[in-house]
């Protein structure tokens, strides 16, 4: 670092120290003259004046964050000498006189000349100790020494304030410090103090603030609050939110109702602003009586109704009783925290933001005052077209990540997407670069774009740009997990990730964050440390499967976590959305050779790509052996009675899907099924199945009926129900498919080969009978006989996209579960090699072949795979 840079960081840091010690200096004087006057009788005029110096006091203590001062001298230091104690009433008095003098109460001055003298002090330390303050010295010893001494524990054998040689206070004290008082105890912080003060003789102080004194410590108790919600936002911000959660505690139900009362009789005499203040505080403490609320919510609805007038008939000079954008947001906001649903308040708030310019709102404003409408959940059709204008006016770079994220995420929570509004707001994400994108925004923007309706794919890529460039040891087991289900929702079924290399690049990155981590970490006793909880194994999982995202190096992690007894304690819910994933993933499948259900390979360093700390092999070698669909499957069975009826459906769906775990499991199958007979349609039970999970059950009902040892059946109104929805369920048509169709129809009609007899289109496997499942094409094709002649085949042909594979390399070629299942049952009914599968790769690949014998490429790929 240069010189000057070194010389200038050294000047800040002393500025800040001169300023914590002066802070220091004026508190503990603050203490002391807080101590002197306690002990005055005084009249109501003179209480109003001490109480506007709490006020004033309580309002420094939350302008600087100074919730833990002051500090405690330790003895023998300068401190906690006598020059100190003169420095910080010299300091005290200085700092008050900036505010003006105090009036006079019962003849004596209480301004800054009335404060304590440094004499004064040391007698109050020495000689007569005040209540609830540490007693006299022991003879020969020095009164500063006593009291350092007394306030540290650890340095007087866990005793403080006490001036028996046994260690034990006197009755008196006790009794004193028990109460509720004035009194002023060393080594608490200044505010807590002063807050202790406003609650003494019942709240007597509390009932003489005027207006400005309440209204700061209002404003002080909000910053406290706010304070307190710091300390989940980092590790730097830790000391003093705890310190302001502290003060926070100290707010009694009485100190709470004494200014909830003061405050309803103050109503009428505040100012808009004020008001506002004041319903913004009541948010942030939110211990306010709903009696306060509402009195606060029937004033501003007033306001804002004759507002409305005076803006509809545009009287001049009315602005003091008009609401600023500012004022509008802060009302806004304060609902959606309280979560206050005041109709008459939220519908005037709608109407007269409908009504102002929307040049006169930041982009902070409008973001502050969606989320307080969609925090009570008000939905006003005026309002959302203002709102629309509003975003839409304003130039993309008055928007800032937070902004964007806090409005879009608003729109999601509302069920209300301006087109137009989102469009601009997606378009300025993109101003930012992807290295100053917190992972909140990207989050946040990914998850509300995973509705599908304003999609933005430069935007998209942006983001998850952003998101792979970010360092693995960044993202914490939460971040991945909220990005993945976000990229499974834009993705998933409809859109296929792969369509997208940032997008590709996104996930590879938040794989590989999952392997570097493990779902969890053994121990000697070979028990699992949870590095993800059972949520987050289960979104992450169950995403990506959606995504058709295979990575071995998971699966061995996820094994070796169940191995260990990671899932112990799982849900329902959580077992039935892993399987679900590994459903999708065709897991245990033939292509997975020795990694089937107890298959499983322990992990070895290096392998599948990164490893990190948390990737040990399994103590035990459990890993080996553990049958991971047994344990999910079991979980669900020992939850059945308490399970959703979607946890049901969803379980016995995979185990349809995964290959041969009906059989298998047969058991469990049954325990499952009982209960879902047990349950029935949702039209009869509330508990029941509904239309979706009825098409599952059907599914399972057909995979049932082919097994050689039949299960119990499941009843007959869920299978007549689930083939009804079959039927009416919706098939996707391509334009691919198209084509591919009109290329066999013109084989057929070309008379090239004579075994292709004829075709069928979109038929069902078996006309006429039990609804199974659509074909592609039924292709009736004459083959010789083994022992000679000619026999015809009904072969089905399929044209498979690229939704029917895994979207990584090197598993592109890996069909997916629902693939897998469809080619079990072709092969099935209509025998082994008469199912034909035809995927997008070769059908790209035969296009760009030239022309054999005059046959197009497509032609003989075709002939060659129904073997014509």
């Amino acid at each position: 670092m240069p010189a000057t840079g070194a010389l200038n960081g050294l000047q800040r840091l002393l500025q800040r120290q001169r300023e914590e010690a002066v802070m220091d200096a004026i508190a503990t004087a603050a203490t002391y003259s807080a101590r002197h006057e306690a002990q005055l009788g005084t009249t109501a005029a003179a209480a109003t004046q001490i109480g506007w110096a709490v006020a004033q006091l309580l309002w420094a203590c939350a302008r600087g964050q100074y919730w833990s001062g002051p500090p405690t001298p330790r003895p023998g230091t300068w401190a906690a000498s006598a020059a100190s104690t003169a420095t910080a009433a010299a300091a005290a008095v200085a700092t008050v006189s900036l505010y003006g003098t105090r009036p006079a109460s019962n003849g004596n001055d209480l301004g800054p000349g009335s404060w304590p003298s440094p004499a004064e002090l040391r007698s109050h330390g020495a000689a007569e100790p005040l209540a609830g303050t540490a007693a006299a010295a022991p003879e020969g010893r020095k009164a500063a020494d006593f009291a350092g001494k007394a306030n540290h524990p650890e340095e007087s054998g866990g005793r403080s304030g006490s001036g028996h040689e046994n260690g034990e206070g006197s009755p008196a004290e006790s009794a004193k410090d028990g109460a509720e008082s004035a009194t002023i105890r060393h080594g608490r912080p200044l505010a807590i103090e002063l807050l202790h003060w406003l609650t003494a003789d019942g709240c007597r102080l509390v009932k003489h603030l005027d207006m400005r004194s309440l209204s700061l410590v209002w404003w002080a108790l909000a910053k406290a609050a706010a304070g307190a919600r710091s300390r989940y936002s980092g590790a730097h911000l830790q000391p003093p939110a705890t310190a302001a959660a502290d003060v926070l505690a100290v707010i009694s139900p009485a100190l709470v109702a004494a200014l909830d009362a003061r405050a309803i009789e103050e109503l009428r005499q505040k100012n808009n602003a004020k008001l506002c203040a004041l319903l913004y505080s009541c948010a942030c403490v939110n211990k306010s009586s709903d009696q306060l609320l509402q009195a606060l919510g029937n004033e501003l609805a007033a306001r804002l109704e004759k507002a409305i007038v005076l803006a509809e008939v545009r009287i001049d000079g009315t602005q003091r009783l008009r609401f600023s954008a500012r004022e509008m947001s802060c009302i806004a906001y304060s609902c959606g925290l309280l979560g206050l649903r005041h109709e008459q308040l939220m519908a005037a708030l709608s109407e007269y933001a409908a009504l102002s310019s929307h040049t006169n709102w930041s982009a902070s404003a409008i973001s502050v005052f969606m989320y307080g409408i969609a925090n009570v959940g008000h939905r006003d059709q005026r309002l959302m077209a203002w709102a629309d204008i509003a975003i839409s006016a304003k130039p993309a770079v008055e928007f800032n990540l937070r902004n964007i994220s806090f409005l879009l995420y608003n729109f999601h929570r509302l069920r209300w997407w301006p087109q137009r509004a989102a469009e601009h707001l997606l378009s300025a994400t993109r101003l930012h670069a992807p290295t100053t994108i917190p992972l909140i925004s990207i989050s946040t923007i990914l998850m509300c774009m995973g509705s599908g309706r304003a999609r933005d794919e430069r935007s998209l890529a942006h983001l998850c740009q952003a998101l792979a460039q970010r360092p693995q040891s960044q993202l914490s087991c939460k971040d991945i997990c909220i990005c993945l289900t976000a990229l499974q929702r834009l993705h998933g079924e409809d859109v296929l990730a792969s369509q997208q290399p940032e997008v590709l690049a996104a996930l590879a990155h938040l794989v590989d964050a999952i392997i570097f981590r493990g779902f969890s970490r053994s121990t000697p006793a070979c028990r699992a440390v949870p590095v993800f909880n059972h949520q987050e194994v289960s979104n992450a999982m169950f995403a990506l499967g959606k995504l058709k995202y295979y990575s071995p190096a998971v699966l061995d992690a996820l094994r070796d976590h169940a191995a260990r007894g990671g899932l112990e304690g799982a849900s329902a819910w959580d077992c039935t959305a892993i399987l679900v994933g590994l459903a999708q993933l065709n897991y245990g499948g033939s292509e997975d050779g020795d990694r089937g259900f107890c298959g499983a390979r322990p992990i070895q360093p290096g392998a599948h790509g990164v490893r990190g700390r948390g990737q040990g092999v399994a103590g035990s070698g459990d890993a080996v052996n553990v049958d991971l669909v047994h344990v999910l499957a079991d979980t669900v069975v020992h939850r059945a009675r308490t399970a959703k009826s979607q946890d049901l459906a969803n379980t016995l769906w995979a185990l349809t899907v995964l290959e041969g775990s009906l059989g298998r499991y047969r058991s469990i199958v049954t325990t499952l099924l009982d209960e879902v007979n047990r349950r029935g349609p949702a039209s009869k039970n509330p508990d029941g199945f509904n239309v979706d999970e009825q098409r599952q059950l059907w599914q399972v009902h057909r995979e049932l009926a082919a097994l050689p040892q039949p299960h119990p059946a499941l009843r007959e109104d869920l299978v007549r129900l689930g083939k009804l929805g079959m039927s009416e369920a919706d098939h996707t048509y391509s334009r691919v498919q198209a084509s591919f169709q009109s290329l066999l129809n013109a084989m057929y009609s070309s008379g090239r080969y004579p075994r292709l007899k004829d075709l069928l289109f979109e038929q069902e496997l078996v006309p006429g009978g039990e609804q199974l499942m659509r074909i592609d094409v039924q292709a009736i094709i004459e083959r010789p006989c083994p022992g000679g002649g000619v026999e015809q085949h009904r072969v089905a042909v399929e044209f498979d996209g690229p939704f029917h594979f895994m979207v990584n390399e090197p598993y592109t070629t890996r069909i997916d579960g629902r693939t897998a299942l469809r080619n079990r049952i072709l092969t099935r009914h209509l025998g082994q090699g008469n199912l034909v599968c035809v995927s997008m790769a070769e059908w790209v690949a035969a296009s760009r072949e030239p022309p054999v014998n005059g046959l197009p490429g497509r032609w003989r790929l075709m002939a060659s795979k129904m073997g014509l």
